[in-house]
């Protein structure tokens, strides 16, 4: 009898260990194919890792774009400008684009002085140039540079990438 209890313990603690083993192996292919994966992840570059010689220099050169960033200059500006010796006016609500935070929030510093240099600029317009689509762009363009200038002065490096009208009203 003791002879068929050992039979009996030893033939299942083969099946046991049989499945521990089966367990261990599959265990391990999954183990080495996700190593195998990681290791070609990381060699190709996909994982940053592995970069070829020179792809360092290329990737240092080219900067990451920043998303733009807008700055409203309000209120509106109302300005009397000329018009074939009548007193016209001009209200222009403008908007700044940059993708430098820094340079947005130099602006916000210095709006005294931009919204006096934009209201001298918008003075100096007259009717017949603001009628058409090109003489708005040379305005957008001027207060362009107008902006860029005081930064310039103001902080030493200038930003300003776009001039936006977001209400442009002539009478």
């Amino acid at each position: 009898m003791a002879k068929d209890d050992e039979l009996e313990l030893s033939s299942d603690g083969g099946k046991q260990g049989g499945k521990k083993g089966l367990l261990l192996i599959i265990v391990g292919v999954i183990v080495l194919v996700a190593a195998s994966v990681g290791a070609t992840l990381f060699f190709t570059g996909a994982l940053g890792g592995g970069e070829e010689e020179g792809a360092g220099e290329h990737a240092a050169a080219e900067p990451t774009e920043q998303p733009p960033k807008y700055l409203d200059l309000n209120p509106e500006f109302i300005v009397n400008f000329e018009n074939q010796n009548r007193v016209s006016y001009l209200q222009v609500d403008i908007q700044v684009m940059s993708r430098d935070g820094a340079v947005i929030k130099a602006l916000e510093t210095h709006k005294p002085r931009v919204r006096a240099e934009l209201l001298m600029l918008l003075s100096t317009q007259s009717y017949e140039q603001l009628r058409s689509r090109e003489g708005k762009e040379k305005l957008a363009a001027d207060i362009r540079q107008t902006l860029n200038d005081i930064l310039k002065k103001e902080t030493g490096k200038q930003g300003v990438e776009a001039v936006y009208f977001t209400s442009f009203i002539m009478q």
